[in-house]
């Protein structure tokens, strides 16, 4: 599963926006395609200028490579060239690009998820705090793996996990700035409209009416 993270999970993501049409998956995998451009741009620019050392650490090329076992499936890789270390650790940089994006779209959907619970039960309201520990815990995981493995340095996970939060904050900003708020609906919740923005009457469901 680490070996085909984070192929897999790009490629997954394509999949179900291409079955569903779903806006906020197409906006997701947008936004996926953002992340590879700039890992691509990280990395070819920290080979020329040498900002984080990357000089292999003699980890086991089988534990640290990234992409898929079968030769004939390296084509779809998008990883497969970084045998060797590489800034940024494609699995940590995914890994908190992913999780930073998906937090994001999860407090700004925060109001909707409160007025859920607060009808249907506490389990919308919870989905927030589940979601920061599982992926706290996976992204735990992934660099005690790295880092065990001597994938990665530490300097490498820690710069990796940083640059990959502070860009999955910011697509997921831009996103609802130029696609709207429906774009981080990966939930599939109702949107909460104010009965200003169109001037009509405001008309609310309610489970016991």
């Amino acid at each position: 599963m680490l070996r085909l993270f984070p192929d897999a999970i790009f490629w997954g993501v394509g999949f179900l926006a291409f079955v569903t049409l779903s806006y906020s998956y197409s906006a997701f995998f947008v936004a996926l395609v953002e992340a590879l451009l700039i890992f691509h741009t990280l990395y070819y620019g920290n080979q020329n200028l040498q900002i984080v050392d990357t000089t292999p650490l003699q980890g086991s090329s089988e534990k640290c490579r990234t992409g898929f076992a079968d030769v004939s499936m390296q084509a779809v890789t998008l990883f497969n060239d970084y045998l060797a270390p590489a800034f940024p650790s494609p699995h940590i940089y995914m890994g908190s690009f992913i999780t930073s994006y998906i937090m994001s779209a999860l407090i700004y959907f925060r109001d909707e998820l409160e007025i859920l619970s607060n009808s249907y039960g506490e389990v919308f309201q919870t989905r927030l705090y589940v979601s920061t520990i599982a992926f706290v815990s996976i992204l735990f995981v992934s660099m005690s793996y790295r880092l065990f493995s001597k994938c990665d340095s530490a300097l490498n996970i820690v710069v990796s996990l940083l640059v990959g939060l502070v860009a999955g904050v910011l697509v997921a900003v831009q996103n609802h700035t130029i696609l709207g708020k429906e774009s981080l609906n990966l939930l599939g919740v109702p949107i909460l409209r104010k009965m200003t923005d169109t001037g009509n009457d405001l008309f609310v469901c309610s489970p016991t009416a």
